[in-house]
């Protein structure tokens, strides 16, 4: 693997770009997940959201707890996203990473790029989060451009 410097693996990670996050900040699980970015901090935070294929149990816990049906977005795959089979991302949590700890993953193979979504998902996402309850309004702000770098 080629070592890319911080600074140009940091013009690398935007929004939208799917990864293969081998370690991550998940509890419960050690396995890997799909994380989608969804927004950029102006300090180096970037912002993911989780992706999922089980689709009921992620609806159920989004019904049991009240949260808006609309928190919970279908990802079809394709040739642009990569991914190989129907995806969801649970937009009730939002996940912080420096940019060093992306890196640092990088370095270690233990975070790879998958894909891209297009526009549209990226706004459904966006609205998922917006509606959650359980976002802070602060990763909100920065999803929606208020203190982003894009």
């Amino acid at each position: 693997m080629v070592s890319l410097p911080k600074e140009v693996f940091e013009k690398g990670v935007e929004i939208g770009n799917i990864y293969l996050l081998k370690k991550h900040k998940l509890k419960n699980t050690n396995q890997p997940h799909l994380f989608i970015v969804v927004g950029r901090k102006d300090d180096g935070v970037v912002l993911f959201s989780c992706c999922t294929t089980q689709f009921e149990k992620r609806r159920r816990y989004i019904e049991l707890a009240g949260l808006p049906l609309s928190t919970l977005v279908y990802i079809k795959p394709d040739n642009k996203n990569n991914l190989d089979e129907k995806t969801y991302v649970d937009c009730n949590r939002v996940i912080p990473h420096t940019i060093d700890e992306l890196h640092c993953l990088s370095e270690e193979e233990n975070m790879s790029l998958i894909g891209t979504l297009n526009g549209g998902k990226l706004e459904e996402i966006k609205t998922g989060i917006n509606d959650s309850p359980n976002v802070e309004g602060e990763y909100k702000d920065i999803i929606n451009g208020d203190g982003s770098e894009e």
